[in-house]
């Protein structure tokens, strides 16, 4: 069995910090600058996906921005719809806020969660309510 390694973090103003996000250390204001480039270069990148434009689509959960935007390239070229993404696990929030697809686009109504854990309330809401998740690792 493969050990996971974490590291929490507690800080002020983590409500607004992104699971799968690099974690950088700054010692002064301008390497501060220097990182915070940085971090919304690698936000910029996730722009240019377009998410929920027809009201259906598949909602998409991954560990990482970078296997996000792998993710969401790979679903683009083979004209699969995405109707909303995140970045870490799947909670029953997550659930929640997909279940409309169900009655919409019954097609769409599944979760595509690439190397992320599985909240277990979250799995027994999806059965429960017919959305189906599917998992890959690396």
């Amino acid at each position: 069995m493969k050990a996971a390694l974490g590291v929490k973090i507690f800080a002020p103003g983590l409500d607004k910090a992104i699971a799968g996000a690099r974690l950088f250390v700054a010692e002064d204001e301008d390497e501060e600058s220097y990182f915070k480039d940085i971090c919304m270069d690698d936000l910029s990148t996730l722009e240019r996906f377009t998410v929920g434009a027809k009201g259906k689509g598949v909602y998409v959960q991954a560990s990482t921005l970078g296997a996000l935007e792998a993710l969401l390239t790979f679903l683009q070229s083979n004209k699969v719809p995405v109707f909303d993404f995140g970045v870490g696990p799947v909670f029953s929030k997550t659930i929640r806020s997909h279940v409309l697809m169900t009655e919409r686009a019954p097609e769409y109504a599944c979760v595509l969660a690439f190397d992320v854990p599985i909240d277990p309330d979250a799995k027994a809401l999806a059965a429960k309510e017919g959305l189906k998740i599917f998992t890959g690792k690396l």
